[in-house]
């Protein structure tokens, strides 16, 4: 509860965006049913400036495509026909999404529960799949590994270097898992 407010026979207060009155005499409390009408500009489509809240944006192989980080999304544009694609996590933000040497794309995905995992997704139908891991080791290893701050994909190999918080590199080869 917050900012309690009284008249002496009731309290008026909000929890999670809510304003709930609180009968002192009776030691109920009820929710207040609030119903506001914004103006008409302030539920218009707005559009963000992209130049603002671009994260990254990578270039494929055949320079034919780009993926782009906007505002914890990935966007995937093809240069000469058809439209922008979108990916929106819900719940998920994605940071520092880059093409692999096969045209798929890796990023990685902070999870709403505050871990961090890479996974690859196929950049024409947008279906995830987890980075693979052979033993349980490897996957506890993504634990270790920290919090990405830089992936760089071979161009040639299904392989990966990655830097992190605590200044370490790492490479991972993405078809067996091994870091």
């Amino acid at each position: 509860a917050r900012t309690p407010a009284t008249d002496g026979s009731s309290i008026v207060y909000h929890a999670g965006g809510d304003l709930y009155v609180f009968d002192v005499a009776t030691r109920t409390s009820r929710k207040l049913a609030i119903e506001y009408n914004s103006q008409r500009t302030q539920r218009q489509r707005r559009f963000v400036q992209v130049p603002k809240y671009l994260e990254t944006a990578d270039l494929d192989s055949k320079g034919e495509r780009t993926v782009l980080n906007i505002r914890g999304q990935i966007h995937l544009m093809r240069h000469w026909d058809g439209p922008v694609s979108s990916h929106v996590g819900h719940g998920n933000r994605y940071r520092l999404a880059r093409f692999l040497a096969d045209g798929r794309v890796i990023t990685v995905v902070d999870k709403d529960n505050g871990d961090e995992r890479l996974e690859i997704w196929d950049s024409e139908d947008y279906t995830a799949s987890p980075v693979p891991m052979q033993t349980e080791d490897e996957i506890a290893a993504l634990d270790q590994w920290g919090r990405f701050t830089l992936v760089e994909p071979s161009p040639k190999e299904n392989r990966l270097a990655f830097a992190n918080h605590r200044n370490e590199l790492w490479t991972l080869d993405l078809s067996t898992g091994a870091a």
